[in-house]
C-alpha cells in the first residue's frame, strides 16, 4: 500500500511542478493518452 501512495504523492508533485513552472506541455503529456485524444475545442 505504502508504495501505491507513494507514487500518487510523487505524481502530483510533478504535476504541480510542471504547472508551478509554466511546463504546460509537459503537463499535458502527463495526462492519458486517451484522454489526450479525446478533448478538443468544439463547442
Amino acid at each position: 500500500m505504502y508504495t501505491v501512495v507513494a507514487g500518487a504523492v510523487a505524481a502530483a508533485e510533478e504535476k504541480q511542478g510542471r504547472f508551478s513552472a509554466a511546463d504546460f506541455v509537459g503537463g499535458w503529456l502527463l495526462f492519458a493518452k486517451e484522454l489526450r485524444d479525446n478533448i478538443t475545442q468544439d463547442v
